[in-house]
Order: structure tokens, then sequence, then C-alpha cells
């Protein structure tokens, strides 16, 4: 097994755009990245200037996907802006009347950006919902969609990765502060 992941580590290198070489899924995860822009919504709002605070609401994970399995934007970002500040919610975490919206999002968000990071939002009425009654109160916060995207634009910006892997959330990152994260070492390079 060892045999193997030595050769796969070596066997799908490649070279990112800007010359550093990277992981191949990396690369893809970059290419992937759309921007959509509200109309009229404020020129600055990617990429993101100053401190963030980062909301990532959680569906629960098919049988086929491990619930270890990471995923998400706060991380990614707090290690290019380590003044991040993030939580994560879950359907049990978000009441009907958005009073834990209040107290968990909006709260800390304050003289922050506040990115919400949603993953398959069209399938999941609670977490569309929950995002509409943010956006309603902070109409220039950017959403980032790390599943399947859904038609229109609802935040100020909308960034949409087409999945909701590790290397997604370094891609979006990356588009949020407009930097490239530093490549990590290889697997399998010596």
């Amino acid at each position: 097994m060892a045999e193997f992941a030595s050769w796969s580590g070596k066997r799908f290198q490649a070279v990112a755009p800007d010359g550093t070489r990277s992981d191949v899924g990396l690369v893809a995860a970059r290419q992937a990245v759309r921007i959509h822009r509200r109309p009229g919504a404020p020129e600055r709002a990617l990429p993101v200037v100053g401190d963030a605070h980062v909301v990532e609401f959680s569906p629960a994970m098919s049988l086929a996907v491990d619930g270890r399995t990471p995923w998400g934007l706060a991380e990614p970002l707090g290690r290019l802006r380590p003044a991040t500040t993030s939580v994560r919610l879950t359907e049990a975490d978000v009441d009907p009347a958005g009073e834990a919206l209040g107290r968990g999002v909006l709260l800390p968000a304050l003289g922050r950006a506040l990115i919400i990071v949603v993953r398959d939002a069209a399938r999941h009425r609670w977490m569309s919902d929950a995002v509409a009654r943010l956006l309603r109160d902070r109409p220039d916060a950017v959403v980032v969609e790390m599943g399947v995207p859904a038609d229109g634009a609802t935040g100020a910006a909308d960034l949409v990765t087409h999945g909701a892997t590790k290397v997604a959330g370094i891609a979006a990152a990356e588009a949020v502060t407009g930097s490239l994260m530093a490549a990590e070492p290889l697997r399998g390079s010596g």
C-alpha cells in the first residue's frame, strides 16, 4: 500500500496557474470556482477586506460520506486570515424564529465581513430559509455554496465551488481573499 501511495502521490502532481507545484485536486478545485455578483451589490464584495465571520450550515451527511470528512471554509480561511471567527450550525441549531441566528451569527459578525457557507442549500429548506433571514439583515454578505448550486444569486456575491472537499475549501478561501495559500508539501514526494 505504501508503494501505491508513493506512486500515486507522484503521478497526480500538477503545476498551478501561478507556476507553483500543487496537488491536481487543488488545481481542479481552483478552476471549478465560479463567482456571481448580485446586480447593484457593492463593487468590493470580493475580495473580502478585513476580518471575517464565517457561518457554516452543515446538513446531515448521507451514509456515503463519513461525518469526519473535512469540508468548509472556516479552517482554510483562518489559515489565510488568522483573525477569522466562525460557527458551524446544523438544523437542530437553527430555531424557526431565527433567534439563534442573531446570537450565533449576526452579533459576532458586527464590524466584520459575513461569509455564509452552505452545502446543497437547495436540498435543505431549513438552510435556505436561514440564509434568506441572514441576507435580509446583512445583504452585504458573501454566500459560498459548497455543493450543488441553486439558481440565482443571493448574497452581495455568490461563490460556487461545485464540491465540498478540503481542496474546494482552500480554493474558496483563496477566492474570498484574493490570495493563494502556500503550497503544502506533496504526498509521496521526497
